[in-house]
């Protein structure tokens, strides 16, 4: 869920949702083009769940 949450003025993640992905071993890499990757799969899973019990 915390993909979701985006900064107001670069309407992407902070760097405390990618501080914790790496903490838990999730992302290994400090590529912007990695992070963005990586953050775009979770906001796609996350709205794929949520639909998913939206019915």
């Amino acid at each position: 869920m915390s993909a979701l949450v985006v900064s107001r003025e670069e309407r992407t993640p902070g760097k405390g949702f990618y501080d914790l992905a790496r903490q838990v071993g999730a992302l290994k890499s400090k590529d912007k083009y990695v992070e963005l990757e990586f953050w775009m799969k979770h906001v796609n899973s996350a709205r794929e769940w949520y639909s998913s019990r939206a019915r």
